[in-house]
């Protein structure tokens, strides 16, 4: 989908697809992450940042200081994560569908 290195790529991509991300903490990408996977994994959460890191840096998703607690961030999908991901969709659900089974409705 990238052509970019994202870890945990096939959850963030699921993830962004069926959620309008806007002002999100990444306690909310956690839990989406979490309820995907099924199996906890210290691991996973550090990847998690990563990944977040990764798309705040290419510029599809914008981050910036909570009002409330400096210490978090707010995550919010930009045009650019509408443009190359969310326009793509009709294209990229059914290779999630095959590639990725368990998560078929």
């Amino acid at each position: 989908m990238f052509d970019f290195y994202l870890p945990l790529e096939k959850y963030f991509v699921k993830i962004l697809l069926e959620n309008k991300i806007q002002n999100w903490e990444a306690k909310l990408f956690w839990l989406n992450i979490e309820h995907l996977n099924q199996v906890v994994d210290k691991g996973l959460r550090q990847k998690m940042y990563n990944g977040l890191r990764v798309l705040t840096t290419n510029g599809f998703l914008s981050a910036e200081h909570s009002r409330y607690n400096e210490r978090v961030f707010l995550y919010s999908e930009t045009a650019l994560l509408h443009k190359d991901l969310k326009c793509k969709a009709p294209l990229i659900e059914p290779n999630l569908r095959r590639n990725l089974g368990k998560w078929s409705t």
